[in-house]
């Protein structure tokens, strides 16, 4: 359980750094702040609809499992995001 958590927070932590440092990389500088605005109220926008979503299937599911789940997940993208050596070919 411990373990899982940590690598969720790694994994979360290492993509949105990776994100940030892709979109400062790609995007015009004129924009930079429009694309932080626009991706922060996303996140934003989208931390509501997830709990929303998250507190259903934890009447179905454990805890745990969730933490479990999600750690794989997460995992799974770290491990996507250091074989394709970033989304370099994506942008």
């Amino acid at each position: 359980m411990i373990a899982n958590s940590l690598a969720l927070g790694y994994v979360v932590a290492a993509t949105g750094a990776f994100l940030s440092v892709a979109s400062v990389k790609y995007v015009n500088q004129e924009y930079l702040a429009r694309t932080s605005g626009i991706m922060s109220a996303a996140s934003i926008a989208a931390m509501p609809v997830l709990s929303f979503l998250i507190s259903g299937l934890v009447s179905f599911v454990t805890t745990a499992q969730c933490f479990i789940f999600a750690g794989i997940c997460a995992l799974l993208e770290g491990i996507w995001i250091l074989k394709n050596k970033g989304i370099e070919e994506y942008m």
